[in-house]
C-alpha cells in the first residue's frame, strides 16, 4: 500500500511537471491564430487523489498568460498550434482589386481612372494671369468726327414710335465740355422721307450733339446737362499734316528691296495715316505699294514688273480730310551686283605699230639732195 502510493505520488509530480514546461512553451509561442478570452483563474484547482502535505511541499510556479489562460491538469485536450510561418512563407497579395507592388509581378492593377471633362473652348471665359493688371473696361465714348467745314448735315433715324406716328426730330447742340443743351435745328416730318438736319457752327471747337422725336402726342423734351452727347463734332481742322521726313534707303542684305522711312506730324491723324504709291516714268497712273508698317517704316519688295527706277510718292491725311504729299522722283528699284567669270583664253599676232608722222624732208629735182649740214666746229663756207 505504500508502494502504490509513493508511485502515485511520483506520476503525479511528474505529470503536473510536464504540464507546466508544456504550458510554458505554448505561452511562449507567438500568438498567429486568434484565441478567446476567457477569466484566469485565481487559484488552479487541485488534484483530488493528491495527498494535501504533498501539495504544500511541492510547490509548481506557472507563466501567466493575459490572452489565453493556463490549462490545467484534468482538463480537456489541448489544441493544438499552428506551425510558426517562417521568413519565406509569405506571399504578396493578390486579385485585381490589389495593387502590385512597385518593380514587381503581381495581380491585374486597378482600372484607370477616367478622364475629367474638359470645358468647351466657350463654356468659360479665360481667367486672367494672377502675376498682372487686370483692367476695368472703359465706358463707351460717343463717335467723334472730325471736319473742316463748319457747315454739316446729320442723319438719323427713328428707333421707336406710337400710334401717332412721328411729327418732328430736333437737333441739341452744346460747345464741350461744359455748357447747356440747346436747340440747333429742326425739321417736319410728314410722310416717309427723312429730311436731313443741317446746321451751321458758329466756330472753330468740340461740339456735342443729341437727336429728340416728337411725335403726334408728346413733344421731346431737351436733355440734361449731365446727358452725354450721341456724336462729338470737331470743326475746322484746317492744319494739313507736315512731312518733316521721307527717304528710300536699300536694304543691303535682301536684294531688291527697298525700305521707306518718313516722320510726320499732326494733331488728329487716323489709324492708317500715310498711304505710299509708286509711278514708272512716262505713265500718269499711280499704283499703291503695300507691306507690313512699323514704327514709319515699310519694307517694300519690288515686284519683278517694276522698272529699275520709278517715282515714289507720300501722301499723309489726318481725320478732317486734310492732306500733305511729297515725293521722290527716282527711287533705284535695280540692287542686283552684276558678276562674271572667265570661260578661255587664245593666242592671237602682236598689233602693228603705225610710224609716227614726223617731218618729212623734200627732195630735189635730179636726184641731188640738200646739202650736208656742216658739223658744229667746222666754219661755214
Amino acid at each position: 500500500m505504500r508502494v502504490f502510493r509513493v508511485l502515485a505520488v511520483g506520476c503525479t509530480v511528474g505529470a503536473v511537471a510536464v504540464g507546466a514546461f508544456t504550458a510554458g512553451v505554448w505561452v511562449a509561442r507567438p500568438q498567429v491564430i486568434e484565441t478567446v478570452k476567457q477569466p484566469t483563474p485565481t487559484t488552479a484547482p487541485k488534484p483530488r487523489d493528491m495527498p494535501k502535505a504533498q501539495n504544500k511541499a511541492s510547490t509548481v510556479v506557472r507563466p501567466v498568460s493575459h490572452e489565453t489562460p493556463l490549462p490545467q491538469p484534468g482538463s480537456a485536450k489541448m489544441p493544438e498550434l499552428p506551425p510558426v510561418p517562417k521568413a519565406g512563407d509569405f506571399q504578396p497579395l493578390r486579385g485585381p482589386d490589389i495593387v502590385p507592388p512597385p518593380g514587381g509581378s503581381g495581380g491585374a492593377a486597378l482600372p484607370p481612372l477616367p478622364a475629367e471633362p474638359k470645358p468647351s473652348a466657350g463654356s468659360l471665359p479665360a481667367l486672367p494671369p494672377i502675376d498682372k493688371r487686370v483692367d476695368v473696361p472703359k465706358p463707351t465714348e460717343p463717335a467723334t468726327q472730325y471736319v473742316n467745314k463748319p457747315d454739316l448735315a446729320f442723319d438719323y433715324e427713328v428707333t421707336k414710335q406710337g400710334k401717332s406716328g412721328v411729327k418732328a426730330v430736333v437737333l441739341y447742340a452744346k460747345p464741350l465740355p461744359d455748357a447747356a443743351w440747346a436747340e440747333a435745328a429742326k425739321v417736319d416730318v410728314g410722310g416717309a422721307e427723312r429730311p436731313k438736319l443741317a446746321y451751321t457752327l458758329p466756330k472753330e471747337g468740340r461740339y456735342g450733339f443729341r437727336v429728340g422725336v416728337s411725335s403726334g402726342t408728346v413733344t421731346a423734351t431737351p436733355p440734361k446737362a449731365t446727358d452725354e452727347p450721341e456724336m462729338v463734332v470737331v470743326v475746322f481742322d484746317k492744319t494739313p499734316p507736315t512731312i518733316e521726313q521721307f527717304e528710300a534707303i536699300p536694304m543691303a542684305q535682301q536684294q531688291n528691296h527697298v525700305c521707306f522711312k518718313w516722320k510726320v506730324n499732326d494733331l488728329h491723324p487716323t489709324d492708317t495715316p500715310v498711304t505710299l504709291e509708286y509711278q514708272t516714268m512716262g505713265d500718269e497712273k499711280w499704283h499703291p505699294i503695300t507691306g507690313n508698317v512699323s514704327d514709319n517704316l515699310l519694307p517694300w519688295p519690288i515686284p519683278n514688273d517694276v522698272p529699275a527706277t520709278v517715282r515714289v510718292r507720300l501722301t499723309a491725311t489726318d481725320k478732317a480730310g486734310n492732306t500733305s504729299q511729297k515725293v521722290i522722283e527716282a527711287v533705284n528699284t535695280d540692287h542686283t551686283i552684276p558678276q562674271g567669270r572667265l570661260i578661255g583664253v587664245k593666242v592671237t599676232d602682236p598689233p602693228k605699230t603705225p610710224e609716227p608722222e614726223g617731218l618729212k624732208l623734200p627732195t630735189v629735182e635730179g636726184g641731188a639732195g640738200l646739202p650736208a649740214i656742216p658739223k658744229s666746229d667746222e666754219p661755214r663756207k
